[in-house]
């Protein structure tokens, strides 16, 4: 379940002012424990297009939480959001993610990572437009929410120094229009 902290109406109104002013946030300590722990059972398997990606991954059910973190989007985002897409992926030493013509996403992503990761493993999630705009460096149970409109993103080959995997929930939400 998401952290109780979450549901503060105080707390909320921050996130959607910060949200508002940067198009993008980072909740830290989102969800319980037990519920990190259910997330990480999920077995993805490898994917390779050597000249896309390479990481594991696999579809995800609506997780038990799925509509509550849904309105707390539609919260802070002030859109009316449904989830599109939501898949379980796992990046690990020589994985990665490339920019490519054909990848032309919008609306609002959402990624929920819940294992420790550093920096200088690679693995972090970079957003461009022609240059890079942020950098999403992954911390352990947080959940970060951009707006997607005019940027692209990609995953830093994850190099030898890597211990262990960067995993995380990816979500699109996407909604007609504004609250």
């Amino acid at each position: 379940m998401i952290n109780k902290k979450y549901i503060e109406k105080n707390v909320l109104k921050a996130a959607a002012l910060h949200f508002a002013q940067h198009q993008q946030i980072q909740l830290l300590d989102f969800l319980t424990e037990e519920t990190l722990k259910k997330i990480k059972a999920h077995n993805p398997k490898k994917i390779l297009a050597p000249d896309k990606f390479s990481f594991s991954s696999c579809a995800l059910p609506a997780l038990n939480f799925s509509e509550e973190l849904r309105i707390l989007i539609s919260f802070i985002t002030k859109q009316q959001l449904k989830i599109t897409e939501m898949s379980f992926k796992a990046f690990e030493h020589g994985d990665y993610t490339l920019l490519y013509d054909d990848i032309n996403q919008s609306g609002i992503l959402a990624l929920l990572d819940v294992s420790s990761w550093k920096e200088e493993w690679g693995g972090y999630t970079s957003f461009v437009t022609d240059t890079e705009v942020f950098r999403l460096v992954p911390q352990k149970n947080s959940l970060f929410i951009v707006n997607h409109d005019g940027l692209k993103h990609f995953v830093k080959y994850v190099n030898h120094h890597a211990k262990g995997k960067r995993v995380f929930v990816e979500m699109w939400l996407n909604g007609p229009a504004e609250i």
